[in-house]
């Protein structure tokens, strides 16, 4: 191939980049963004994940004293 031919591909390769490039950054930052929001979830349900196991455990309490009472 010649330079010629060359030019033609680098041009072309350029202006494909140019093109791609905006979308690319904006779903990189979309991704960013929701990658994010899963973090905060999984650190809110971390925390909250306890005290459902213990409002669980005091439930069972209930149930056991009500069923206890009612026989």
């Amino acid at each position: 191939m010649g330079v010629q031919e060359w030019g033609i591909i680098a041009g072309l390769f350029v202006a494909m980049a140019t093109l791609l490039l905006p979308w690319m950054f904006m779903v990189h930052a979309k991704l960013a963004v929701i990658s994010a929001a899963v973090e905060r979830l999984c650190e809110a349900e971390e925390k909250r994940a306890p005290r459902c196991i213990e409002h669980m455990g005091r439930l069972h309490d209930l149930e056991r004293r009500v069923s206890a009472l009612e026989t």
